[in-house]
């Protein structure tokens, strides 16, 4: 009762404690795929991708390259995984149009164009360079 009063002497209440990320939506989560293990999707369940080519955490994915593998983007704050962390951690790099785009460990992602359900991995291993991305990856 003491706090309580002390907290609304000072215009405060204890909703203010709970940090904002509490209440944001995480931006990557796992989800367990039967053929790939588990792996990593993002908005309504959609497969996130890594392409090999990326120079360091630098995207070389744009013009056609970006219609067909669209990038995963935030426009405030700072991206958050699902549950605890597994492999390395997430951040964002700044794409030439300016919006950032979301990283794992240094590397951008990417959602692939043709994957119509959430879940689908049909951009797994295309062209040998763009890869599902794996929870336990480093």
């Amino acid at each position: 009762m003491k706090i309580q009063r002390v907290l609304a002497a000072l215009g405060c209440s204890l909703v203010l404690a709970v940090p904002a990320a509490a209440h944001m939506q995480p931006t990557v989560q796992v989800v367990a795929n039967p053929q790939l293990g588990n792996i990593l999707t993002a908005g309504e369940g959609r497969v996130l991708y890594r392409y090999t080519r990326d120079e360091g955490n630098n995207s070389t994915c744009y013009d056609q390259c970006a219609a067909n593998w669209p990038s995963l983007v935030i426009s405030s704050g700072e991206p958050m995984m699902a549950g605890g962390m597994m492999g390395g951690p997430l951040g964002t790099t700044t794409r030439r149009d300016g919006n950032r785009q979301v990283t794992r460990s240094g590397m951008p992602l990417y959602y692939f164009a043709r994957d119509n359900a959430a879940g689908g991995a049909n951009g797994q291993g295309l062209n040998n360079v763009w890869y599902v991305v794996e929870a336990a990856m480093p």
